[in-house]
This record gives structure tokens, C-alpha cells and sequence, in this order.
């Protein structure tokens, strides 16, 4: 029988049973790397365009071609989409650093921040609605889509032996 070190106890069995299979980001996690990664620049772009047509006064020339009398909501409408912006800028940037950090955290957070955003694509068709009185074009659509693409990507990240593999950090 060996002798037995008080300061290095015996190394426990491992069991790799949940450890086979693919790790590390590839494969599918590359899809879903693009829907996180993506997001944070195209916000940042189009604050930057929006930005320079302040400066320019073509973002000027733009309101003032909206007639505010008969279309009193579209102010209402661009405080929805900044706040839209606000909300989901930092959590895209946060959900970012998480997907390469292979946080443990990402998962869970991944999903937390589908489902919200599928809700605010609900919560803009029905400012669109009372504001117009008109459904927003291409709504159905937007919905089913919407739907299965963030089910698949739920299903994948709920089910998938590399998303297990790969957040663990």
C-alpha cells in the first residue's frame, strides 16, 4: 500500500463521461457566435450614421419632412427604437464578452436576451398599432420567423454536448 501524502491527497477518479464530444467554438456555435458578436457592431454603425447626419443636417431634413401634426406618434416611435437601443447595446456587448470569455454564465444569458428580444419585436408592432392603427408590414412573418429561429437556437444551446463542453469557465 502506498503512502499517503497529507499534503497531496489521492487524485479522485474523473469520469469524462460528460466530457466527450466536441468542445471549444466551432461548428454551430460559430452561428450562434455571429448572432452575438454581430449585433453590437450594427448598432454601433448605425449610431455612428445617424450621428453624422445630425452633424450634417441631412437627420434634420429628415424630421422636418414629417409633419408632426398628422403623424404625432412618430416621435414616439424613435424614443421606442432608442430605448430599444439602449437596452440591447450593453447586453449585447455583455453577452459577447461572456461568448468568448466561454463563460458558464452564456447560456442562460443567451436565452434570456432571445426571449426578451422577441418580446420587444412584440411589444414594437403593437407601439406601430396604436400609434398607426395599422399592423406593421410583414408582422406574421416576423413573428414565425422569429419563433423558429430563436426556438432552434434555444434547442441547440439547451441540448448541444459542445455548448456543454465549451462554457465552463
Amino acid at each position: 500500500m502506498p503512502k499517503l501524502n497529507p499534503y497531496h491527497p489521492p487524485k479522485a477518479e474523473i469520469n469524462h463521461s460528460q466530457n466527450d464530444g466536441p468542445e471549444g467554438l466551432g461548428g454551430w456555435l460559430i452561428l450562434i457566435g455571429s448572432t452575438v458578436a454581430l449585433p453590437p457592431v450594427l448598432y454601433v454603425a448605425r449610431w455612428i450614421l445617424i450621428l453624422i447626419g445630425i452633424y450634417t443636417g441631412a437627420f434634420e431634413s429628415i424630421l422636418d419632412s414629417i409633419n408632426w401634426d398628422t403623424q404625432p406618434g412618430r416621435s414616439v416611435l424613435m424614443g421606442v427604437q432608442i430605448l430599444k437601443d439602449l437596452i440591447f447595446l450593453p447586453l449585447f456587448i455583455y453577452l459577447t464578452i461572456l461568448f468568448f470569455k466561454k463563460s458558464a454564465k452564456f447560456p442562460k444569458f443567451f436565452i434570456g436576451v432571445r426571449v426578451v428580444q422577441f418580446i420587444f419585436v412584440g411589444i414594437d408592432a403593437l407601439v406601430i398599432y396604436l400609434i398607426t392603427g395599422k399592423p406593421k408590414d410583414g408582422l406574421v412573418v416576423s413573428i414565425i420567423l422569429g419563433l423558429v429561429i430563436n426556438s432552434l437556437f434555444i434547442a441547440y444551446i439547451l441540448k448541444s454536448v459542445r455548448v456543454k463542453n465549451t462554457f465552463v469557465n
